[in-house]
């Protein structure tokens, strides 16, 4: 599965249909990016603490309900991600965004405005009735993190995979190890064969031993 993600023209993320007003959810994003982009995302900042509604009512819910779909919860999303690359693009309905534009508007937007952006979530999220939760923010980053270190532009960081793999959803629970082997580093990915018919607790206990001697 890794080598087909890394030959693929494009790997395509799709979402759903179109629902929690998704489209006003994408539009969104997509205005956080271009602001990131711009050199405008402090001053924007600086008028939603002000008017939280500037750029819409229930758009911040929107935001928060298109990152709490099952996808996101996924154990299998993490490869398709972190080989996808920069361009790959993101359906919601009829919306599309790019993996770029979307991690800027999630992540780069927030380094300078942190406080607004979950405060507006929460707003959001508390008149709807619903418990305050802001984003699935860190496993976003996370995968990007995975998605640079697959490009070789940085060093493997092999514990924020496993912390990925811990934080995600699997019918099997082997695949906790199994679903990652493509982003293993080979000293330990080839030391592992998956094998269905392991206890889950011998297969957790088999790869930590092989992780620490692929690590000497």
């Amino acid at each position: 599965m890794r080598l087909i993600y890394k030959l693929a023209l494009d790997v395509v993320v799709w979402l759903g249909p179109e629902a929690d007003d998704s489209n006003s959810a994408i539009d969104l994003i997509h205005t956080l990016s271009n602001s990131c982009k711009s050199g405008t995302d402090k001053s924007l900042g600086i008028a939603l603490r002000q008017n939280p509604e500037l750029l819409g009512q229930g758009v911040w819910l929107a935001v928060s309900c298109l990152l709490d779909r099952t996808y996101w919860h996924r154990l299998w999303i993490i490869q398709e991600l972190s080989m996808g690359g920069g361009r790959a693009p993101i359906l919601c309905g009829h919306k599309t965004v790019i993996w770029d534009d979307f991690f800027r508007a999630i992540y780069t937007f927030g380094k300078h405005n942190i406080d607004v952006f979950f405060a507006c979530i929460d707003l959001e999220r508390k008149a709807a009735g619903l418990r305050e939760w802001g984003l699935n923010r860190n496993k976003i980053i996370h995968i990007n993190d995975e998605h640079r270190q697959q490009a070789g532009l940085e060093n493997p960081q092999f514990m924020c995979l496993l912390d990925l793999a811990r934080k995600s959803d699997a019918t099997d629970q082997r695949d906790k190890v199994y679903g990652m082997l493509g982003l293993m580093e080979p000293a330990v990915s080839t030391q592992i064969d998956p094998d269905y018919n392991l206890p889950v607790e011998e297969v957790y206990v088999s790869f930590a031993q092989k992780y620490i001697h692929g690590s000497e």
